[in-house]
């Protein structure tokens, strides 16, 4: 930690200082350009207060002073040290209720720079390495530091400073974040583990990081210790690892970076592995706003909410003879549990740090469990709408709570746009926000509104938060739900939709990989049904369910892996390439496309039109195919498209309605694709199968550099055949087939491809 040397003053410049310096501090890679350690009686080596303090002495090898107002200042000494060798001031002080401090100073290239820091105000010894090489006036010569100030809510209490130090600490690569991409996994299910790193030091550098895991957790994929890049100052780098859990319970995860004297070089989370959770099984189609606050709340207005098509109620009081009602009409929904504590807790509407909840709060919550858990109407529990960041903490209590007392049940919470801004999220992106909101409260399914109708036009953001909450969902693996405009409002100044426009928010929505569809609103104050265009609103989204209700089931199994623009690209869109499924599309009017893959790798397409009319496209793709079929929503049945295949593709027509869409899918396996489209394979490949360990089914992908018989074969643990999974003439390419242990038990298995007189070999683990 430097050098406590003799004499007065303790300010060490000058490149012989420094290079005896460097020898003694080297292990640590820090440098010291200028020192005041106080270490002479009675010499304040040039610092002198300013304000709020008084008695100010060097004793005992430190510089002390007695608080006598709210803003305490020291003025500093000169200096004469280059801002590019020394990044970082070290001070070790402590100080009693104080919570920031503020350095300036000046330099011969800028008349005043400063940075401000967090401080420890518990009257406890703390050392700050302030970052000042992140500053924008920390440049050219650095001729005096200028002054040195702190807050205090506490006259009479001491300050004491042990040393001051500008020094060059060198790279300092620190953990900015370590968790996992999955929420609650299943025993034997593979966990991403992700691990951001930094480097907040004053040079470039790198190094290494290690995982270290307990016992029931494995390793699958990454080594334990892993190299990182060599970064920059403030440049970042990505470590990723698989890992799975043999056993439920809550497991410790650890990351340290070895060598890592300061700043955050150690990182530790718990992984909750689960025997039971959540699961969607069906599209998810509702509507915000119950049939009891429509007309009377009685038989009509539920009968009313059947012929619009909706099977789902999204809340419902938490009370017997309203669920009754529900099931009466053959309809599913959640209950709202809002009312266990004050508003407040769960929202924290007033950007203020709620109470946190107690024993009562959480009884009350088991007394709606216990009435409705063992209820087949009740399908999960509606939580909160749009909360402040700074109630998360109370939600995952609450969602924990219900996970371990009803945990095959949803907790619902659903979360603002991105236009909700800073005060509701803090200071992060919304791709940021939505991370931390999953992160921390661990929800099962990723809700989110953004109306985008306006009486002046349309709002810009519709795509980008729905592409923002795609990616986040895709990397956590949980299905999302967009809540989208169904009515007009003056107090919002929204337009009322079109049919086509209901279409359009709709089809984009599928096309984009959206699990569930909500309408906002059904009823209420400017409610589809309770508005002045209530008929018409009600013909719009009854035409439009139907269509959904539809495409539901056949979009739920599929797993979105593109959402591309034709024609206008709006915020955060990204064009159409002509290197996936669907080359090109030719046609006036703007257009999305959403690829998607099934459990075995088929491809499927959605190509939706925009809402102000209907268009005619060619549609291009990137492969010859047999045959082509879409869903045809309107005569509700599967139909043949005419196609034409042409140099290496295939081409059609398809006609649109303004603001519908199409989803298309090849009546033989598309899963027979190679990685560079038009290249075949030079040489025999073996995947290691996914998910790895699995339970009870996983994915073995293989390729083949020609044409020839293919032999897949799986073996226990002591090399008895237990089944043949392929056995068969196989063109050249990529293939995937899916093979099931549930009638094995656990342990560890081996499988064979044998093909061209090439034999591979892979491991993979059954977890049960």
């Amino acid at each position: 930690m430097g050098r406590r040397g003799a004499g007065p003053c303790r300010r060490i410049c000058g490149a012989v200082a420094v290079t005896l310096l460097s020898f003694a501090a080297a292990e640590a890679q820090e440098v010291i350009g200028a020192a005041w350690e106080f270490d002479g009686e009675g010499d304040l080596e040039g610092w002198a207060v300013q304000q709020d303090l008084t008695d100010l002495v060097a004793t005992g090898g430190m510089l002390q002073g007695t608080v006598t107002g709210r803003q305490i200042q020291l003025s500093g000494p000169e200096t004469d040290i280059a801002a590019a060798d020394f990044g970082f001031l070290l001070i070790r002080m402590k100080i009693l209720r104080s919570s920031t401090a503020l350095l300036s100073w000046n330099s011969d290239s800028s008349p005043l720079g400063f940075f401000s820091f967090a401080v420890v105000g518990d009257g406890l010894f703390h050392e700050y390495a302030i970052p000042l090489h992140t500053a924008e006036g920390w440049r050219g010569i650095i001729t005096r530091l200028r002054r040195l100030t702190f807050n205090s809510s506490l006259q009479g209490t001491g300050l004491r400073i042990d040393y001051i130090r500008l020094v060059r600490l060198g790279p300092r690569i620190e953990i900015e974040k370590f968790r996992p991409k999955r929420i609650v996994p299943k025993a034997g299910e593979v966990v991403p583990l992700e691990l951001i790193v930094r480097n907040t030091g004053d040079t470039a550098g790198g190094g290494s990081v290690r995982l270290v895991l307990p016992a029931d957790v494995e390793l699958v994929a990454g080594e334990p210790t892993a190299g990182l890049a060599f970064l920059e100052t403030g440049e970042v780098d990505t470590v990723w690892w698989e890992v799975a859990g043999r056993s439920t319970g809550r497991h410790p995860l650890r990351a340290t970076i070895p060598g890592q004297r300061r700043g955050k070089a150690d990182s530790t989370f718990r992984i909750d592995i689960v025997d039971r959770r959540w699961e969607q099984e069906r599209f998810f189609l509702s509507a915000w706003g119950s049939p009891l606050f429509y007309l009377d709340g009685g038989p009509r207005s539920f009968a009313r909410f059947g012929e619009a098509h909706f099977r789902t109620l999204l809340v419902m009081l938490p009370e017997e003879h309203i669920i009754e009602r529900v099931a009466e009409f053959g309809m599913q929904c959640l209950v709202a549990v809002t009312g266990i504590a004050p508003h407040q807790a769960l929202h924290a509407h007033d950007f203020m740090d709620p109470p946190r909840l107690t024993s009562e709060h959480f009884g009350n919550l088991d007394e709606i469990i216990d009435r409705f858990r063992d209820n087949p109407t009740v399908i999960g529990y509606y939580i909160v709408d749009e909360p402040n960041v700074r109630a998360y903490q109370n939600i995952a209590a609450v969602v924990e709570h219900i996970r371990r007392r009803d945990p095959t049940r949803l907790s619902y919470v659903n979360q603002h746009p991105s236009s909700a801004g800073p005060a509701w999220f803090g200071p992060r992106t919304y791709r940021e926000v939505l991370e931390h909101f999953l992160d921390v409260i661990k929800l099962e399914l990723l809700s989110y509104d953004r109306y985008t109708f306006f009486k002046g036009g349309d709002g810009p953001m519709f795509f980008a938060d729905l592409a923002a909450v795609r990616q986040v969902a895709l990397d956590y693996d949980v299905p999302f739900a967009n809540i989208v405009q169904a009515v007009g409002s003056d107090l919002f100044n929204w337009r009322t939709p079109t049919v086509a426009e209901h279409r359009w928010l709709a089809y984009n929505s599928l096309a984009y990989g959206a699990k569930s569809l909500m309408w906002y609103e059904w009823s209420g104050d400017h409610g589809a049904v309770t508005g002045p265009e209530g008929e018409q609103l009600f013909a719009s989204l009854q035409s439009v369910n139907a269509e959904v209700n539809l495409l539901g089931p056949h979009m739920m199994p599929l797993r979105s892996v593109g959402a591309y623009h034709v024609g206008g690209l709006p915020v955060d869109g990204v064009a159409l390439p002509d290197t996936v499924l669907v080359r090109s599309v030719t046609a006036a009017a703007d257009m999305v496309v959403g690829l998607f893959v099934d459990e075995s790798g088929n491809d499927y397409f959605m190509v939706v039109n925009d809402y102000r009319e209907g268009a005619t496209a060619e549609i291009a793709l990137d492969r010859e195919i047999d045959e082509l079929l879409t869903l045809d929503v309107e005569a509700g049945r599967v139909v043949s498209v005419p196609f034409e295949n042409r140099r290496g593709g295939a081409v059609f027509a398809a006609s649109f309605r303004a603001g519908a869409g199409r989803l298309y899918f090849m009546s033989r396996s598309t899963a027979v694709t190679t990685a560079a489209r038009g290249e075949v394979p030079t040489e025999i490949a073996l995947w290691q199968n996914y998910p790895n360990p699995f339970n009870p089914a996983t994915t073995i992908t293989y390729e083949l550099a020609a044409t020839g018989l293919v032999t897949l074969i799986v073996y226990d643990a002591l090399g008895q055949v237990v089944d043949v999974a392929v056995r068969e003439q196989l063109s050249a390419g990529r293939h995937s087939v899916r093979w099931s242990g549930s009638a094995r038990a656990s342990g560890t298995y081996f499988y064979k491809l044998e093909s061209d007189g090439r034999t591979l070999l892979r491991k993979m683990v059954l977890l049960k």
